[in-house]
């Protein structure tokens, strides 16, 4: 509840990255990805935008990820924000074109997929663990063997983004509310207790 959609307007288009930030879950890996991009004609006046939380060594990659960005002449094209409590989130999501957070080692789910998606905003993830299964499962993004490539087909064909957004956000909704996910739980408890 409570996500609304993502207006998509790709004017500027921004990258999103929603998870922890760090390098093992890919951070400095969109931001390699951000400075190509940023290289498409089209592309120039892409933005990106990362929140999930940084401690500790975090805190060095978010410094590194800076330095790399200022050095390539990026550092006001980049917005790293510390506040991802539940409405900021919200609010955040509302900002993307697209989101990826390229953990290439694949993850068991990633709830930040869901929320992504339950804003309409595509998602762009590795060939690795659940995602595949995820992304079949809604049809809400694409799934790469290679980032840059993957990235720019949807941050230059807005249509495309947005028709996944709109079937990702619908699956979601559907499959995955709380009141839908509450009735499996039930479901399958009642057909143990049979």
């Amino acid at each position: 509840e409570g996500y609304e959609a993502a207006p998509l307007d790709f004017d500027p288009p921004v990258l999103g990255y929603l998870s922890r930030m760090n390098a093992a879950l890919g951070l400095d890996k969109l931001v390699d990805a951000f400075i190509e991009l940023k290289k498409v004609p089209g592309l120039e006046t892409l933005k990106l935008k990362a929140t999930g939380g940084a401690v500790g060594d975090d805190l060095k990659c978010v410094a590194r990820a800076r330095r790399k960005l200022a050095k390539a002449g990026h550092a006001n094209d980049a917005e790293f924000i510390p506040d991802f409590s539940r409405a900021e989130r919200l609010r955040f999501l509302k900002t993307l074109s697209v989101m990826c957070v390229p953990v290439e080692q694949g993850e068991a789910f990633g709830s930040y997929l869901i929320e992504s998606m339950a804003a309409g905003v595509p998602v762009v993830q590795p060939n690795a663990g659940a995602f595949p299964e995820l992304i079949r499962a809604t049809g809400g993004g694409e799934i790469y063997d290679d980032l840059v490539p993957a990235l720019k087909r949807l941050l230059t064909h807005p249509e495309k983004a947005r028709e996944l957004g709109g079937r990702g956000r619908a699956a979601v909704l559907e499959n995955f509310s709380v009141e839908t996910m509450a009735a499996n739980t039930i479901s399958i408890y009642k057909e143990l207790l049979r």
